[in-house]
């Protein structure tokens, strides 16, 4: 559930409207309205002292580079961009084998959040989908075909669902089941981000058994980093204008 903030090759596809994007408020705010000649990223990956620092590249039509910068935070933690101003982090920590609890934050580090932007939270449906009262549930689910509209789907959006988050979920919960069977995958240079975390849980797992704790126990203030975003000149070496963004802020 949590390698879709790694994907990013899956969003102008998943969340995209059918007038590329043009009516679709929040992919715009969250892409800075930048026109891309290639909607397909590549990565740029680098370890960290709390997990991983990723850089989706993407041409622009002039030829600069634009960049998404998120992170993952050891173990279930990740920074997928927000808008400029409105910051968000993913939270999804495991409850058994099957089930997952997934809790969203969105922040301004600079000002309380607008009307506007509490609203839409509460009230909105699309950024937090609507939930069953007295339950963490959210109304469109598996069991209702996450109420797929397909009068929208031929005239709207790609899916048919109304909530962004909700359609993440039915693509988490239908492709597999609620275990994966790994040796069945075919992964591609797409998915290098998220081959790149499994490695490194597998490997903090491993290291743990030998009684080697992960870093980030003993120096949490490493773990004090922002989703960014940067446009670099076509020449722009991408590994070197990440490093200060894993950098930890005050």
């Amino acid at each position: 559930s949590m390698e879709g903030d790694f994907d990013a090759s899956h969003a102008p596809f998943l969340h995209r409207t059918l007038d590329n994007n043009a009516s679709n408020l929040s992919a715009r705010i969250r892409e800075n309205s930048l026109t891309y000649e290639d909607v397909m990223p590549t990565y740029v990956l680098e370890d960290t002292a709390y997990g991983n620092i990723f850089g989706a590249v993407r041409k622009q039509a002039d030829g600069n580079q634009f960049v998404g910068v998120t992170h993952w935070i050891m173990p279930c933690f990740t920074t997928p961009g927000a808008s400029p101003k409105v910051l968000q982090m993913n939270f999804r920590v495991p409850v058994d084998d099957e089930h997952t609890m997934h809790f969203r934050v969105r922040y301004d580090l600079n000002d309380p959040l607008s009307e506007r932007e509490l609203w839409e939270n509460r009230h909105g449906g699309f950024l937090f989908p609507e939930v069953i009262p007295g339950t963490f549930t959210p109304v469109a689910n598996k069991s209702n075909d996450y109420q797929i509209d397909r009068l929208m789907q031929r005239n709207y959006s790609y899916t048919g669902i109304k909530s962004f988050p909700i359609q993440d979920l039915a693509m988490i919960e239908d492709q597999w089941g609620p275990i994966a069977d790994r040796t069945q995958e075919h992964l591609v240079s797409s998915d290098e981000a998220i081959i790149r975390v499994r490695r490194n849980i597998l490997r903090a797992a491993k290291d743990l058994v030998q009684g080697i704790e992960p870093p980030l126990l003993h120096a949490p203030e490493a773990a004090r980093v922002l989703p960014d975003r940067m446009v670099l000149p076509p020449e722009a070496d991408v590994a070197a204008a990440l490093r200060p963004h894993a950098e930890a802020r005050p």
